[in-house]
C-alpha cells in the first residue's frame, strides 16, 4: 500500500480543482483542525498521472523529504486528508469514478487500515476531527438537500445533523477546546456552539464582495483563526488571520487551504497559479515563506499537517539529575532543573 515515489507530471492544477471538486460536489478546500504538539509530516492528495483525473494521498517531511503515496487505487479518488489528534489515523473522502458521492475513510498513518466509515450519504467538504479524537465533523447535503454541518462517532455511528441553515456552508474546523466551531457560510465565516445553535458571523463582508472562504484552521492554542478567502478559479485566493472574536483581521500572504503546524509558529499554505502549484510553509505573517515540493513535479492540494506528542517535560529535580536531563532534550543538568524551577512558579501562580 505504501510506496516512496516522485510525482509524474504536472498535469495540471486546473484538472485536480475540476476534478476534485466535481468528485465533491463543492469547492475543493474545506475543513481543517490544527491539534497541539511537535510538528509531524504533511498530508495532501495529488493528481498521480498514472490514471485520468486519479488523486491519491501522500505525506512529506516539512523540509521537502520523505515522500510517501499512502494510497493506490486505480479509478478511485482520494481527497481531503486529515490527521487525527494523535497523529496516528487520517481521514480522507474516497470517490468511485465515474464521478459519485464520496464517502469518508480512515486509515492508519502508514497508508495500512483503510476503513469505511460512511457510504451513500453526498459528503460535500470535511472532514474535521474533535480535539479528543472521539467525533467527525463534515458537510454533507442528503437527497440534494441543502447543505448543512453532521456530526458522528469516530467510527462512523451516531450521525446527527448539527446545522439547518439556508446558506451554503463549505468549511468547518474545531477549536482547540472542544467548545466550538468555525464555519465558512456562504461569503463570511461564522462561530458556533460545538453542540450546534445559533452562529456568529465573525467577518460581516469585510473580505470580498461575491468571495467564499474554502478552508479555515483554528490555531492550537485557540488564539487564532486562518482561513481562505477565494473569489474565482484564478484569482483572489487569499489567507488571512484574526482573532475567535473576528477582530485583528489580516491578509496574510496569496495562497489556498490554509494548516496551523501542531506548535503553532507556522502555517502550511497550498500555494502558486494552475500548473505551478506547490506548498509553502511560512510564519504566521507571511514571512519567511519557504517550498516544501519545489521537487514534485505533479500538482497538489490540500496540507494537513501532523501532530507529533509533544516532548515530555522533567517534574522534579531528581529527574534531571545522573544523566536524566537527557532524556528531556537538555544539554545539561542545570538547563534541566530551571526548567523543573519554572513549572513550579506557574502551578503555584
Amino acid at each position: 500500500m505504501k510506496h516512496s515515489i516522485l510525482l509524474t507530471t504536472s498535469a495540471a492544477l486546473a484538472v485536480l480543482v475540476v476534478c476534485t471538486a466535481a468528485l465533491l460536489g463543492a469547492p475543493a478546500d474545506s475543513a481543517r483542525a490544527a491539534f497541539p504538539g511537535n510538528n509531524g509530516r504533511l498530508a495532501f492528495s495529488s493528481y498521480t498521472g498514472n490514471n485520468e483525473f486519479d488523486t491519491e494521498i501522500f505525506t512529506i517531511n516539512p523540509d521537502g523529504t520523505g515522500l510517501t503515496q499512502l494510497t493506490s487505487n486505480a479509478r478511485i479518488d482520494e481527497a481531503e486528508p486529515k490527521w487525527s489528534p494523535d497523529g496516528k489515523r487520517i481521514l480522507y473522502l474516497r470517490n468511485r469514478r465515474p464521478v459519485g458521492d464520496s464517502d469518508l475513510w480512515v486509515m492508519n498513518a502508514d497508508g495500512s487500515g483503510q476503513t469505511q466509515l460512511t457510504e451513500g450519504r453526498p459528503i460535500l467538504a470535511g472532514p474535521t476531527w474533535s480535539p479528543d479524537g472521539s467525533k467527525v465533523a463534515f458537510v454533507s447535503r442528503p437527497n440534494g438537500s441543502q447543505s448543512d454541518i453532521y456530526v458522528m462517532n469516530a467510527d462512523g455511528s451516531g450521525i446527527r445533523r448539527l446545522t439547518n441553515s439556508s446558506a451554503t456552508e463549505y468549511a468547518l474546523s474545531w477549536s482547540p477546546d472542544g467548545t466550538k466551531i468555525a464555519i465558512a457560510r456562504d461569503n463570511d465565516v461564522y462561530v458556533m456552539s460545538a453542540n450546534g445553535g445559533d452562529a456568529t458571523n465573525l467577518t460581516n463582508g469585510r473580505i470580498y464582495r461575491g468571495g467564499l472562504s474554502r478552508s479555515i484552521d483554528w490555531s492550537p492554542d485557540g488564539s487564532k483563526i486562518a482561513f481562505h478567502f477565494y473569489c474565482s478559479p484564478l484569482e483572489c485566493h487569499s489567507v488571512f488571520i484574526m482573532e475567535p472574536d473576528g477582530s485583528g483581521l489580516r491578509r496574510i500572504s496569496n495562497g489556498g487551504t490554509v494548516s496551523w503546524s501542531p506548535d503553532g509558529t507556522q502555517i502550511a499554505v497550498l500555494y502558486g497559479a494552475p500548473f505551478e502549484t506547490r506548498i509553502l510553509v511560512m510564519n504566521p505573517d507571511g514571512s519567511n515563506a519557504r517550498s516544501v515540493t519545489d521537487n514534485l513535479p505533479g500538482p497538489v492540494s490540500g496540507p494537513s499537517w501532523q501532530p507529533l506528542p509533544a516532548d515530555p517535560l522533567p517534574t522534579t529535580k531528581s529527574d534531571c539529575k545522573k544523566g536524566g536531563y537527557k532524556d528531556f532534550g537538555f544539554k545539561n543538568q542545570g538547563r534541566c532543573i530551571k526548567a523543573v524551577n519554572r513549572a513550579s512558579r506557574k502551578v503555584g501562580a
